[in-house]
Protein backbone atom coordinates (compact mmCIF):
# COMPACT_ATOMS: atom_id res chain seq x y z
CA UNK A 1 0.00 0.00 0.00
CA UNK A 2 1.59 3.30 -0.74
CA UNK A 3 -0.10 6.74 0.77
CA UNK A 4 1.80 9.34 -1.60
CA UNK A 5 1.14 12.93 -0.77
CA UNK A 6 3.45 14.12 -3.13
CA UNK A 7 0.74 12.80 -5.71
CA UNK A 8 -0.72 16.26 -5.44
CA UNK A 9 -0.34 18.91 -8.07
CA UNK A 10 2.87 20.92 -6.98
CA UNK A 11 4.49 18.69 -4.29
CA UNK A 12 7.81 18.03 -4.21
CA UNK A 13 10.37 16.09 -3.24
CA UNK A 14 13.21 17.17 -1.11
CA UNK A 15 16.03 18.03 -3.04
CA UNK A 16 18.92 19.19 -0.76
CA UNK A 17 21.80 17.94 0.82
CA UNK A 18 22.25 16.26 4.34
CA UNK A 19 22.68 19.82 6.35
CA UNK A 20 20.98 21.97 3.95
CA UNK A 21 17.27 23.57 4.62
CA UNK A 22 14.99 20.66 3.72
CA UNK A 23 13.13 22.18 0.61
CA UNK A 24 10.11 19.36 0.34
CA UNK A 25 6.73 20.90 -1.06
CA UNK A 26 3.99 19.38 1.72
CA UNK A 27 0.61 19.30 0.31
CA UNK A 28 -1.16 17.30 2.70
CA UNK A 29 -1.54 18.46 6.07
CA UNK A 30 -2.78 15.57 9.00
CA UNK A 31 -3.65 17.15 11.48
CA UNK A 32 -4.63 14.56 14.35
CA UNK A 33 -6.32 16.52 16.53
CA UNK A 34 -5.32 15.32 19.56
CA UNK A 35 -6.45 11.90 18.36
CA UNK A 36 -4.48 8.67 17.60
CA UNK A 37 -2.02 9.40 14.23
CA UNK A 38 -0.69 6.43 11.35
CA UNK A 39 -1.69 3.02 12.89
CA UNK A 40 0.01 0.89 10.34
CA UNK A 41 -0.76 -2.95 12.06
CA UNK A 42 0.49 -5.02 8.81
CA UNK A 43 3.32 -5.00 6.11
CA UNK A 44 4.57 -3.54 3.05
CA UNK A 45 2.83 0.27 3.66
CA UNK A 46 4.92 3.12 2.21
CA UNK A 47 3.60 6.53 3.76
CA UNK A 48 5.62 9.53 1.76
CA UNK A 49 4.95 13.25 1.08
CA UNK A 50 2.98 14.11 3.97
CA UNK A 51 3.31 16.73 7.03
CA UNK A 52 1.15 14.53 10.44
CA UNK A 53 1.27 16.55 13.35
CA UNK A 54 -1.09 16.85 16.57
CA UNK A 55 -1.33 13.32 17.65
CA UNK A 56 -2.44 12.56 21.11
CA UNK A 57 0.69 9.92 20.95
CA UNK A 58 2.74 9.25 18.01
CA UNK A 59 1.84 10.57 14.65
CA UNK A 60 3.11 7.08 13.23
CA UNK A 61 2.38 3.37 15.53
CA UNK A 62 4.02 0.55 13.45
CA UNK A 63 2.23 -1.93 15.91
CA UNK A 64 2.90 -5.74 14.92
CA UNK A 65 4.02 -4.77 11.15
CA UNK A 66 7.29 -5.51 8.75
CA UNK A 67 8.74 -4.06 5.30
CA UNK A 68 6.92 -0.89 5.69
CA UNK A 69 8.32 2.68 5.12
CA UNK A 70 8.11 6.25 6.17
CA UNK A 71 9.79 8.52 3.75
CA UNK A 72 9.84 12.51 3.20
CA UNK A 73 7.36 13.22 5.42
CA UNK A 74 7.54 15.73 8.47
CA UNK A 75 6.69 14.24 11.67
CA UNK A 76 5.00 16.20 14.20
CA UNK A 77 5.05 19.74 12.03
CA UNK A 78 3.08 21.21 10.04
CA UNK A 79 3.94 21.33 6.26
CA UNK A 80 5.37 24.66 7.25
CA UNK A 81 8.69 22.64 8.50
CA UNK A 82 8.84 24.85 11.84
CA UNK A 83 7.34 25.23 14.85
CA UNK A 84 3.63 26.06 15.28
CA UNK A 85 2.73 27.34 18.52
CA UNK A 86 -0.40 26.26 18.24
CA UNK A 87 0.70 22.60 18.73
CA UNK A 88 3.57 23.00 20.94
CA UNK A 89 3.17 20.06 22.91
CA UNK A 90 1.57 17.60 20.55
CA UNK A 91 3.22 13.93 19.65
CA UNK A 92 4.60 12.99 22.57
CA UNK A 93 6.59 10.49 19.90
CA UNK A 94 7.04 10.93 16.63
CA UNK A 95 7.14 7.34 15.35
CA UNK A 96 6.89 4.14 17.39
CA UNK A 97 7.89 0.86 16.24
CA UNK A 98 7.35 -2.18 18.27
CA UNK A 99 4.34 -4.92 18.77
CA UNK A 100 4.20 -8.33 20.23
CA UNK A 101 5.85 -11.60 19.92
CA UNK A 102 8.84 -12.59 18.65
CA UNK A 103 8.18 -11.17 15.05
CA UNK A 104 6.92 -8.17 16.13
CA UNK A 105 7.56 -5.35 14.29
CA UNK A 106 10.96 -6.41 11.96
CA UNK A 107 12.14 -4.91 9.04
CA UNK A 108 11.48 -0.99 8.81
CA UNK A 109 12.63 1.66 7.33
CA UNK A 110 12.44 5.61 8.52
CA UNK A 111 14.30 7.46 6.10
CA UNK A 112 16.89 6.47 3.60
CA UNK A 113 19.51 6.87 1.65
CA UNK A 114 18.66 9.84 -0.65
CA UNK A 115 17.76 13.59 -0.09
CA UNK A 116 13.77 12.80 -1.06
CA UNK A 117 13.87 10.03 1.79
CA UNK A 118 14.86 12.17 4.79
CA UNK A 119 12.28 13.10 7.69
CA UNK A 120 11.77 16.05 9.54
CA UNK A 121 10.95 14.34 13.06
CA UNK A 122 9.88 15.86 16.01
CA UNK A 123 9.26 13.86 19.28
CA UNK A 124 12.00 11.06 17.91
CA UNK A 125 11.74 7.05 17.24
CA UNK A 126 11.55 4.06 19.63
CA UNK A 127 11.71 0.74 18.74
CA UNK A 128 10.88 -1.53 21.35
CA UNK A 129 9.90 -5.32 22.28
CA UNK A 130 12.44 -8.60 21.04
CA UNK A 131 10.37 -8.82 17.66
CA UNK A 132 11.33 -5.17 16.87
CA UNK A 133 14.64 -6.57 14.72
CA UNK A 134 16.49 -4.81 11.71
CA UNK A 135 15.33 -1.72 11.50
CA UNK A 136 16.77 1.52 9.81
CA UNK A 137 16.52 4.38 10.81
CA UNK A 138 18.52 6.93 8.63
CA UNK A 139 19.11 10.48 6.60
CA UNK A 140 16.68 11.93 8.80
CA UNK A 141 16.41 15.49 11.16
CA UNK A 142 15.29 14.26 14.41
CA UNK A 143 14.46 16.80 17.14
CA UNK A 144 14.51 20.08 14.97
CA UNK A 145 12.71 21.99 11.94
CA UNK A 146 13.68 21.73 8.38
CA UNK A 147 16.77 23.36 8.71
CA UNK A 148 18.34 20.86 10.87
CA UNK A 149 19.71 23.48 13.20
CA UNK A 150 17.33 24.77 14.97
CA UNK A 151 15.62 22.34 18.08
CA UNK A 152 11.92 21.31 18.97
CA UNK A 153 11.53 20.01 22.34
CA UNK A 154 9.32 17.30 23.00
CA UNK A 155 11.02 16.48 26.29
CA UNK A 156 11.85 12.73 24.68
CA UNK A 157 14.77 10.95 23.41
CA UNK A 158 15.59 11.13 19.78
CA UNK A 159 15.84 7.57 19.23
CA UNK A 160 15.24 5.62 21.81
CA UNK A 161 15.73 1.14 21.37
CA UNK A 162 14.37 -0.80 24.00
CA UNK A 163 12.60 -3.99 25.52
CA UNK A 164 14.83 -6.10 23.78
CA UNK A 165 14.55 -5.05 20.50
CA UNK A 166 18.23 -6.04 18.59
CA UNK A 167 19.90 -5.72 15.03
CA UNK A 168 18.35 -2.26 14.49
CA UNK A 169 20.43 0.28 12.85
Amino acid sequence: LLINGYSQPGAAVNSNNFGETDNAAMLININCNNKSGFLVNGQNTTLQGMAIYNASDAAVNIYDGGNNVVKGCYIGITSSGIRNTTYPEANIEGIIIGGSGTDASPDNIIGGTNNADRNIITGGVHIYGNGSLRNKIYGNYIGTDITGDTAIDRNTAGIMIYDSASYNQ
